[in-house]
């Protein structure tokens, strides 16, 4: 506890309170958000250094005006950072014998992460369902475990950075190299094909996403329209309100926005009303059906001609079979993804294989 207590009077000064048995609270006046932001990260990487398993909540508000709300905030991020190495663990994740897992799990140790090059993307082609061709691919995050020579499972550590609000890292690192990907094609005169980006729904709600993703897309000099960004349709249900300003903000950039997973849960059609987007990828949960059930087939069609008539793209995932092939060609979906096109591979892989 006295460790903690150093470490936050480091970065926030003499603002630090014990509000409980292992709580604390650390104020910081009159700063803006990217101040609060870089007192935060300082803060998580102290912990990182002295190697401490404390939970960091922040909330900032441009104006306080009800204190005890905005430290209720705070608590809740907390305590939504505490259960991120609870639910690794429900994952099946052994967090006491898996070292690296445990480092990434920790306040800042996905930045960290990035940072030591233990992140890569692998990319996962999209065919054109008319034509078979090549036309894109999505940007899959993979983490190096190199003390037990293997790649963790993103399903292992991905939720658990979600719900610790550390997600944001690796969302950009993926970014970044389908940017970097992107412009090296072009520099090598290859036909470039646009890469999808997937983002949480943590990270899309973090003040300016839009505006720093278009930062970076420009700070490698790609066209916005060869970068899409995905964003998980269940995120409405957070803020449908904030939903909308961010996917609109993201098309005024010029970039072409697709909406992931439709069709997990509760797929609510007023998507169609509430948003403007270029893209909508259907969940393998409607794909599996596909060829052998009829119904299954009418509800794909409709789905697609409703985008047809909205000028939205349709990308159908989890093709595995030649039956579902060609039941979503005659469903008339644009684009197929899935193991029957392609697994997620390494980037070279990926180019000897579709652009040799």
């Amino acid at each position: 506890l006295r460790r903690i207590a150093d470490c936050l009077r480091e970065v926030f000064g003499e603002g630090v309170y014990r509000i409980g048995d292992d709580e604390f609270c650390a104020v910081a006046e009159k700063v803006d958000y990217k101040e609060f932001a870089e007192l935060v990260e300082r803060a998580a990487q102290r912990f990182l250094d002295e190697g401490l398993p404390a939970s960091l909540g922040p909330a900032w508000r441009e104006r306080c005006v009800n204190t005890e709300s905005l430290l209720d905030l705070a608590g809740d991020r907390m305590r939504s950072a505490k259960r991120g190495r609870h639910r690794a663990t429900d994952l099946g994740v052994d967090l006491a014998s898996d070292a690296a897992v445990s480092n990434l799990l920790r306040p800042g140790g996905a930045r960290e992460a990035v940072r030591a090059g233990l992140f890569t993307i692998y990319l996962m082609p999209q065919a054109s369902s008319a034509t078979g061709e090549i036309v894109g691919a999505e940007a899959l995050i993979r983490f190096r475990n190199q003390e037990r020579k293997l790649q963790a499972l993103p399903s292992s550590f991905i939720p658990a950075l979600e719900d610790m609000g550390e997600i944001s890292s690796i969302d950009f690192f993926a970014l970044s190299e389908a940017c970097a990907t992107v412009s090296r094609w072009h520099q090598e005169g290859r036909t470039a094909v646009p890469i999808a980006v997937n983002f949480s729904r943590r990270t899309i709600g973090d003040k300016g996403f839009a505006e720093r993703v278009a930062e970076v897309v420009a700070s490698y000099d790609v066209d916005p329209s060869f970068i899409e960004i995905e964003i998980t349709e269940s995120a409405r249900e957070d803020d449908s309100a904030l939903l909308r300003r961010v996917a609109d903000g993201l098309r005024s950039g010029g970039f072409r926005v697709a909406i992931d997973d439709f069709g997990v849960e509760n797929a609510n059609f007023a998507l169609f009303t509430q948003l403007m987007f270029n893209v909508l990828k259907i969940d393998k949960s409607l794909v599996w059906g596909l060829g052998s059930e009829r119904h299954t087939m009418k509800i794909i069609r409709g789905l697609v001609n409703l985008c047809d008539d909205l000028g939205i793209e349709t990308v159908a995932e989890g093709i595995e079979t030649e039956e579902q092939y060609r039941a979503l060609r005659e469903a008339g979906c644009t684009r197929a993804q899935g193991y029957r096109l392609g697994k997620p591979q390494p980037i070279d892989e990926f180019e000897r294989r579709f652009f040799t």
